[in-house]
């Protein structure tokens, strides 16, 4: 959950910056009104197009409001741990199916994904231990 706080706050910032920066403006061509002596022209210029400001103004609220769920996720969401991770809290509390080489609950007798059947001898063993025992046994 944090780690999606903490892309939802970078994208609100970089969108933010990219919707400050955004420009605002069009150019105008040079003009010419009237005729005779009372022709008059006006240069090229720029001018602020409505337009574009909504848009400006709509990026920005929507940057400051991911920003801002962002943030409250990252600060007060949980940091939960994948469950193939590394963490050894979480290998404690289970171990794999031999059959279908799901993560099941250690206390577990039926595994929940092929119900096969745990008897209390394979509830002790350790299949990730057995297993790497295996394979330096056949890599020496």
């Amino acid at each position: 959950m944090k780690n999606l706080g903490l892309v939802l706050l970078l994208v609100g910032i970089l969108l933010c910056i990219v919707s400050l920066s955004m420009d605002t403006s069009v150019e105008v061509p040079e003009r010419t009104h009237g005729e005779g002596e009372f022709k008059i022209t006006t240069p090229k210029s720029r001018v602020n197009n409505l337009g574009l400001m909504n848009d400006q103004q709509n990026y920005i609220l929507l940057s400051c409001a991911l920003a801002l769920i962002g943030a409250l996720i990252f600060i007060f969401g949980k940091n939960t741990p994948n469950k193939y991770s590394d963490n050894l809290e979480y290998q404690d509390d289970y171990k794999k199916c031999p059959q279908c080489a799901e993560q099941v609950k250690a206390e577990a007798k039926i595994c929940r994904f092929c119900k096969f059947e745990f008897s209390d001898v394979q509830n002790e063993i350790d299949w990730d231990e057995l297993a790497r025992k295996v394979n330096e046994g056949k890599n020496k």
